[in-house]
């Protein structure tokens, strides 16, 4: 069987031509990402050219990727309760530096809803630990937050290891 030739050769009997501008990269999942948006041009010989409206840019987001970002910054931002005394007070402190954080992502559009609250939670109480992790001063900080759509959240549990 005949092979198709790498670039375009005039002997070929083609039916139709997609030009495509833009390019598509995979990312480290597989996963297909669109970089700029492809404008989609079809010429069918001896159909003249079809020009498809251009659908508004995806609103694609890595997920994995953004959680990886917020994971990693949330563990580096918040090294220094190993210093603090585990309680209530660090606890509070550590609630609000990551809801700082997360609300940066927010106001920099990362994150969709239209209040923060539709956004992210951050929650960091002895709701989120047990009586012995307390006791030994781990400190579990859950994370809540939506990168597609509102109020459907990616949840993270950051560990950290504070004065006991």
């Amino acid at each position: 069987m005949a092979q198709r030739p790498a670039v375009f050769a005039p002997e070929h009997r083609y039916t139709g031509i997609v030009m495509q501008q833009g390019r598509v990269q995979l990312d480290g999942d597989g996963n297909t990402a669109l970089v700029g948006w492809p404008a989609r041009i079809r010429a069918s010989f001896g159909h003249g050219l079809s020009i498809p409206p251009v659908p508004a840019p995806p609103a694609y987001v890595s997920v994995r990727r953004l959680t990886q970002q917020i994971e990693d910054a949330l563990y580096s931002g918040l090294a220094w309760a190993a210093l603090a005394a585990n309680g209530p007070p660090l606890w509070t402190q550590l609630r609000v530096a990551a809801a700082n954080y997360l609300m940066g992502r927010y106001r920099a559009g990362v994150l969709v809803g239209s209040t923060p609250d539709q956004a992210f939670f951050v929650r960091c109480d002895a709701t989120t630990m047990t009586q012995s992790e307390i006791n030994s001063g781990e400190v579990n900080v859950l994370v809540g937050f939506a990168p597609i759509y509102p109020a459907e959240f990616v949840l993270l549990v950051i560990q950290l290891k504070a004065k006991g």
